[in-house]
This record gives structure tokens, sequence and C-alpha cells, in this order.
């Protein structure tokens, strides 16, 4: 719907960020499975924070709330 787009991608991007660094470790892992799933959960978290900052950046698009206002 386009509602307040640019907040709620900025609130997206911190909460991914603190997410990452709490949760995705993936250097404190020993050698193995489990670092190859954190490092894949981290890789996946940095491009959610890449697709968050190009809706910030180009907004919710023509037929959003946010623009008619």
């Amino acid at each position: 719907m386009g509602v307040g787009t640019r907040y709620c991608a900025i609130l997206t991007f911190v909460f991914v960020v603190a997410a990452t660094a709490i949760a995705h470790r993936y250097w404190e892992y020993p050698a193995g499975a489990q670092q190859i799933g954190q490092y894949n959960h981290f890789l996946k978290n940095i491009s959610i924070m890449g697709g968050a900052m190009l809706i910030f950046v180009t907004g919710a698009g023509r037929f959003s709330f946010d623009r008619a206002s």
C-alpha cells in the first residue's frame, strides 16, 4: 500500500543489522556444516539489508499512498 514505506525500510534495515550481529556470527563456529549454515544466513541478511536500502532510496512507487501526500 505504500504507507510509511521509507520509515519501514529504515526500521527493517536496523532490525536486520541487529539480528545479524547477534545471531549469525559465523566466524565463532567451528569449520563445518554449522559455520556454512550461519554464513549463508549472514549473506541472506546482507541481501535483505540491500533490499531495504533499495526501497528506502526509490520509495514505494507510483500508486502508493506515500506519493499521494
